[in-house]
């Protein structure tokens, strides 16, 4: 989707073969390096939204959960 904008967006972070590692599969928006593929493809799909930004993961520490926070997230446990 090359320069499409959207209102909304989903992302879903997936399981790792190993399970979930939460530093390796944030790392792209708590310690971003766009010189790595998977923060980059991360970056493309994280800027396409205009109004709504969603992120799904399948557990989040609470210290993660205080640095999102801290840099504008709004958590939501479901």
């Amino acid at each position: 989707s090359k320069g499409d904008e959207f209102k909304g967006v989903l992302v879903i972070i997936p399981l790792d073969d190993d399970g979930f590692d939460e530093e390796k599969n944030l790392g792209f928006i708590l310690n971003p390096n766009l010189n790595e593929e998977g923060n980059r493809v991360y970056y493309v799909a994280l800027s396409r939204a205009m109004e709504n930004l969603f992120i799904n993961v399948p557990k989040l520490s609470d210290e993660n959960k205080r640095k999102l926070e801290a840099i504008g997230f709004n958590v939501i446990d479901v």
